[in-house]
């Protein structure tokens, strides 16, 4: 299991204990000589590395008793539980990733958002919300069918990516409807960067043979300008990019408000609204 002799092992203890990873291995001591030290019984999950140099999870179980000369001997086994936490971890992804563009979903972009509030606050920083929604994109998909429609939207969350920080958080809330987190951001530098990506989104896809041409509708909010809130902050940005649409799409427009209400972005949504 772990490349190491059993004889050498037992001339040598170190030799299979010097496999734990060395980020568990201060815990797995640790719990470890307390189950000698109280007399109970011992379970863990851990990383070991392979003599040949990869990682494996293992599970360990351990059972002490104290013999009559006063010694403690201690009985158990462990079990490889790699392809387990291999599964856990696609798991983990799946319930939080889009499945198409393996971008963040609406679940970790929250989750993200909330976190990114809460240092914000802590550090009197700024943060802004770009709500970006794809125009023209429907007609595109309805035409060339489903397939080419999910090549264009990854094609656009690489354009995207790619005119991104490292550190921006781009996510897909769902349809053709994305969300990028600006941490540190103010309201001025996010409409720039908005403004780069609309042009960026302007330009010609070409998914096969065909040529998509797209634009983008999008809205900016900013803490603690515009909310304080995580999902108070998402709905401005909200209402900022259907004001965009309205104003003939393929543009950026800043939450402003003076002029409109939170309240009212559920009733912004007409069903003739060119997508």
């Amino acid at each position: 299991m772990f490349g190491v002799e059993a004889a050498d092992a037992r001339r040598d203890s170190r030799m299979l204990f010097n496999r734990i990873h060395p980020d568990d291995y201060s815990r797995v001591m640790e719990e470890s000589l307390a189950c000698v030290e109280l007399l109970r019984p011992w379970h863990s999950e851990f990383r070991m590395i392979h003599r040949e140099g990869h990682m494996l999870w293992v599970e360990a179980y351990d059972l002490p008793q104290r013999l009559e000369d006063g010694s403690v001997l201690t009985t158990g086994y462990v079990n490889d539980i790699t392809e387990q936490k291999q599964l856990q971890v696609r798991l983990e992804h799946q319930a939080q990733h889009d499945p198409l563009t393996g971008l963040p979903n609406r679940a970790l972009l929250m989750a993200h958002l909330h976190q990114a509030l809460v240092l914000a606050q802590r550090r009197h920083g700024l943060l802004s919300l770009l709500f970006i929604d794809l125009d023209g994109f429907k007609p595109i998909n309805d035409t060339h069918g489903h397939a080419l429609g999910d090549q264009l939207l990854t094609a656009v969350a690489l354009r995207m990516r790619a005119r991104l920080r490292e550190s921006d958080v781009l996510g897909r809330l769902g349809g053709d409807e994305f969300l990028v987190l600006l941490e540190g951001t103010g309201a001025e530098d996010a409409l720039r960067l908005g403004e780069a990506l609309c042009h960026d989104l302007a330009q010609p896809f070409l998914i096969g043979e065909i040529k998509a041409c797209i634009s983008a509708s999008i809205g900016i909010a900013s803490y603690p300008e515009h909310a304080t809130t995580p999902e108070v902050l998402l709905e401005a940005s909200d209402v900022a990019m259907y004001r965009a649409k309205r104003a003939g799409r393929n543009g950026v427009m800043r939450y402003d408000a003076t002029s409109i209400e939170l309240s009212e972005s559920k009733h912004e949504r007409p069903g003739t609204l060119p997508l």
